[in-house]
């Protein structure tokens, strides 16, 4: 995924980002790389406590997740 943060000082940043969706492979999470503003080269790591699937996920395949909380860590 890629897409855009805008800071609070109105300053944005460019970012990608990897979602990690196996509940065999905890933890769910993003990996995030900052490519470009005021974090350029910097990395995040994002953990999903608890993340919320579509009912039929194990049938089906994920098809939505709802993200009610999200902590963010910069590494």
């Amino acid at each position: 995924m890629s897409g855009q943060v805008t800071w609070n000082t109105g300053q944005t940043s460019d970012l990608d980002a990897q979602l990690s969706t196996d509940p065999a492979q905890p933890p769910l999470g993003i990996g995030i790389d900052l490519k470009t503003g005021p974090l350029a080269g910097d990395k995040a790591a994002a953990v999903i406590p608890t993340p919320v699937s579509d009912v039929d996920c194990a049938l089906t395949g994920l098809q939505t997740l709802t993200v009610p909380a999200l902590v963010i860590s910069f590494i």
